[in-house]
């Protein structure tokens, strides 16, 4: 009976694809570039994405959220894109 390969590579070798820590300073520029445009726009200036899958929302738990983000702020801005006009 022939034996069968094991799996027993290690995480390296199935990681050897990724690119290291020395690609971080390229990235930091490409955010530095693109933090230029970040903006503060209004509430009423964003409509409603008819396609959204999320139409129901638990009145507590939007209550929840909001006080998580009063405390802790947010991990990443919120992204919209413009349609134009």
């Amino acid at each position: 009976m022939a034996k069968k390969k094991e799996l027993s590579r290690g995480i390296r070798a199935l990681l050897s694809n990724i690119e290291d820590k020395t690609s971080l300073p390229q990235t930091k520029e490409i955010v530095k570039e693109l933090s230029s445009s970040i903006a503060e726009i209004s509430l009423e200036d964003i409509e409603i994405n008819p396609f959204q899958p999320r139409t129901e929302f638990d009145p507590e738990e939007l209550v929840n959220l909001a006080k998580s983000i009063k405390t802790y702020g947010l991990i990443q801005p919120i992204t919209v894109r413009s349609l134009g006009g």
